[in-house]
């Protein structure tokens, strides 16, 4: 995942607060990415197991791989951590699952930045 790297970087490189854009932990749902699932190597190393080739049984294969109470108690941890060393994690992602981190409207961002 992205966040492993990006995370641990942005607390590297000092900043205050960190903005997450498109982590929506939203797997299962109709649109898992901004690509086609066809595009996704992990979902053609899937589909190419199965007879027929079915993408929507190559979803089940797929999310079956995901730890994802684990990814999901993970993101909960690392919020303890970011706001322990005194800084803030939010979620300016549109939608989605993630709801361990607290949210912030993505078009305020914008609003902020232009009034300064």
């Amino acid at each position: 995942m992205v966040l492993d790297l990006a995370l641990p970087l942005a607390l590297y490189m000092g900043f205050e607060t960190i903005i997450l854009i498109g982590v929506d932990f939203s797997w299962g749902q109709d649109n898992w990415h901004f690509y086609s699932d066809e595009q996704d190597p992990a979902m053609i190393d899937a589909m190419q197991k199965l007879p027929g080739h079915d993408m929507r049984s190559a979803r089940r294969v797929f999310e079956s791989r995901l730890p994802i109470p684990r990814m999901f108690a993970c993101m909960g941890e690392a919020r303890r951590v970011v706001e322990s060393m005194g800084r803030s994690i939010l979620n300016a992602t549109a939608g989605g699952n993630l709801d361990v981190i607290p949210r912030t409207d993505y078009e305020s961002l914008f609003t902020r930045a232009a009034s300064r």
